[in-house]
């Protein structure tokens, strides 16, 4: 197949804009949910206690608009039972990968990131692979805690 000398290029406009959108995202606190987890004597406070932290945050972001809060589905429950302690009509809890194709949070001109979405070992071990395979050796993943021959 070949192509004619005077291409057509066609525009289309990206009908998605944020613009209409503030992104708040804590960096002050740890919220993964390995550290939301450990209770160790060493981390010293609860995961309630960790979340209670960012509650503020919320709030006062709150104040500025609808805001959609996100954060691991293991702590949406706690961190739900938290700000449900202040009467707050402008804010909405949800999951990470729980908003895909919901138009649930459309007026929302806040968003509020509670942790670090988490996309599992083989997302990360298989872009590693895509971007430089040679570099991968071997990999370890979590769920099974074994050792893996480099692919291919």
């Amino acid at each position: 197949m070949t192509y004619p000398d005077k291409k057509r290029v066609i525009e289309i406009d990206d009908f998605r804009t944020y613009e209409n959108v503030t992104i708040w995202h804590c960096k002050d606190f740890n919220l993964s949910k390995t550290r939301l987890a450990d209770e160790s004597k060493s981390r010293r406070k609860s995961k309630r206690e960790k979340l209670q932290l960012i509650v503020p945050d919320i709030i006062e972001v709150s104040q500025k608009g609808k805001t959609l809060v996100l954060c691991a589905k293991d702590s949406e429950e706690e961190l739900g039972k938290l700000l449900s302690e202040h009467e707050n009509n402008n804010i909405m809890l949800a999951h990470f990968n729980a908003i895909k194709g919901s138009n649930k949070y459309v007026e929302c001109t806040n968003l509020f990131f509670a942790g670090t979405m988490d996309f599992g070992d083989d997302h990360y071990v298989l872009k590693a692979i895509a971007l430089d395979k040679d570099k991968v050796k071997t990999f370890e993943t979590a769920s099974v805690n074994k050792t893996h021959n480099k692919l291919g």
